[in-house]
């Protein structure tokens, strides 16, 4: 995420015709930007690009610097409680899934161990990489990571550099994330939310958090149930997929958009070589479809200014408002040797297979985003991956499409307001990965 002011102009236009953000045309032409009816004389064979802006050279594009604090207690911080929400959305998911019981939950990995026994909890993995790409065909799921409740708060790291994405946020640490009530664990949900009390001078950073998973994936099937997102202006949530050597173990985001978006973005972002290639010949007995709407070709970060490869959802609601407003869905990621695809599941949808804990995507519909590996290979381009969930605000994607998203006055002067950050959390019910 990202240096966007070229390509952000324009996405203003794709989102303005597909998706009615902003009233006004953007185009390019003759090395000028034009707006309005002067548009009129654009090419018929000009490219809409959506942006994702490009990392600064002395920063890899999500790098994650953790500053986790020690527990004193697997429900304290420092003798901070962990504060339980307030809100009546963080209650159980109308998909809720029970893991199995009894099982205690530990990390070889982590600085920080519990001892504690849960009847929801299903056990950590204790491999440093989690999974490894699994055969499309005959091969049956096996859980061997599950994050619910404390897990977020045990078991990821907490990011507090500077936003590499140049957002209007300062991202805390585990401690202060808790003490403020930034994170919250409540009956096995944990919401994750910007801060919504202080008000601020135009221009100030706003606190936020970013956290990532202390273990990684290489290939499998990442499953996350959500009940409702951050949304609204100014506002730029993502969850995603990002290497530890960035770009050449790669980046997926699952989630991602901007402001007052309603479709969810999905994109890539590689070394030179990988592209998204509808043409492509499948394996016999395979499918390579997909129903969502195509943007750019190649997952390139050193072209189109690291705007990815992405696809948007045509699901109406898959993102912001309309999807929280829905009760949320679950997000399924497959990595395998066909590829990569992402489906969305809104609230009413989701199939019994995944509630059951038991996820067969052989019998599920077209995924919203498909790459084959047969012009991305994915052992090429992808491996040792940590997932993020991250809000930040304004930057590089927010802000350059502050003004086409119908929001009032300017970012900053949005990021000042406390009360425009009401909507700002994440609601996580939980996060599965599968071998």
């Amino acid at each position: 995420m990202l240096q966007k002011t070229f390509f952000a102009l324009w996405f203003l236009s794709f989102l303005s015709n597909a998706y009615g953000f902003g009233s006004s045309t953007i185009c390019f032409i003759n090395g000028t930007f034009v707006i309005g009816d002067a548009c009129s004389h654009q090419s018929s064979d000009s490219q809409v690009l959506i942006a994702k802006p490009s990392t600064d050279s002395a920063t890899t594009h999500k790098t994650t610097t953790s500053a986790s604090s020690s527990f004193a207690s697997p429900t304290t911080v420092n003798n901070v409680a962990i504060k339980s929400s307030s809100s009546s959305a963080a209650s159980e998911s109308p998909f809720s899934v029970s893991p199995p019981a009894s099982k205690q939950t530990s990390s070889s990995s982590s600085q920080i161990s519990s001892s504690r026994t849960t009847s929801s909890s299903p056990p950590w993995a204790t491999l440093p990489t989690i999974g490894n790409a699994p055969k499309p065909k005959g091969s049956s799921f096996e859980l061997v990571t599950f994050y619910q409740g404390e897990d977020f708060v045990n078991n990821w790291d907490y990011f507090t550099a500077s936003d590499p994405t140049h957002g209007n946020v300062h991202y805390v640490n585990q401690q202060d994330a808790l003490s403020l009530g930034l994170v919250q664990v409540e009956k096995n949900v944990t919401t994750i939310k910007v801060d919504d009390t202080t008000q601020l001078s135009s221009g100030q950073n706003r606190n936020s958090v970013r956290i990532s998973s202390k273990k990684r994936v290489t290939g499998g099937l990442v499953v996350a149930n959500i009940s409702a997102m951050p949304t609204g202006c100014s506002i730029w949530p993502a969850f995603w997929l990002v290497g530890d050597s960035w770009p050449s173990h790669g980046e997926v985001d699952i989630i991602e958009g901007v402001n007052r978006q309603t479709r969810n973005q999905i994109t890539l972002h590689t070394l030179p070589g990988c592209t998204r290639n509808d043409n492509a010949k499948p394996a016999a007995g395979q499918s390579i479809a997909f129903s969502g709407t195509p943007l750019q070709v190649s997952c390139d970060v050193t072209v189109n200014s690291n705007s990815g490869c992405g696809i948007m959802s045509t699901q109406a609601n898959s993102f912001g408002l309309g999807f929280n407003q829905n009760g949320g869905g679950v997000l399924a990621m497959m990595w395998d040797t066909m590829g990569i695809r992402v489906w969305s599941f809104l609230n009413g949808s989701v199939p019994d297979d995944l509630t059951q804990m038991n996820p067969t995507p052989s019998k599920w519909p077209i995924p919203d985003a498909y790459w084959s590996a047969a012009t991305c290979p994915v052992d090429k381009y992808f491996a040792n991956m940590m997932m993020v969930f991250d809000t930040t605000l304004c930057g590089d994607f927010a802000g350059a499409l502050f003004p086409s998203s119908g929001c009032p006055g300017t970012c900053a002067e949005t990021v000042a307001d406390p009360t425009n950050f009401k909507n700002a959390k994440w609601i996580i019910n939980s996060v599965a990965v599968y071998n």
